[in-house]
């Protein structure tokens, strides 16, 4: 949320560490910026990120899908990777 808040502002910049104070610092149409990448999000427990991603298979038809991650720190985003793959029953 942070790398798209900046990038959005016309800061880009390389992914930095999370912020708390992060979501006090957006604007409305910031927020609403967000909520709009984040309906294509898959976040939370193994469970909720393969009802994400099936629901984002039938609501767009894709027959693929291209994943990122923009987590800050390394073993927890190759984690995250590993952790969708299993619940998607690819690993």
């Amino acid at each position: 949320m942070q790398a798209f808040a900046s990038l959005r502002r016309g800061e880009p910049r390389r992914l930095q560490p999370p912020d708390p104070a992060f979501e006090a610092s957006l604007n409305d149409m910031e927020r609403a910026q967000l909520e709009q990448v984040l309906h294509c999000s898959a976040i939370g427990s193994p469970e909720t990120v393969k009802r994400s991603i099936d629901a984002f298979i039938a609501r767009t038809g894709a027959d693929e899908l291209i994943l990122a991650s923009h987590i800050y720190d390394h073993a927890a985003r190759v984690r995250a990777y590993e952790i969708t793959a299993k619940a998607c029953g690819i690993a």
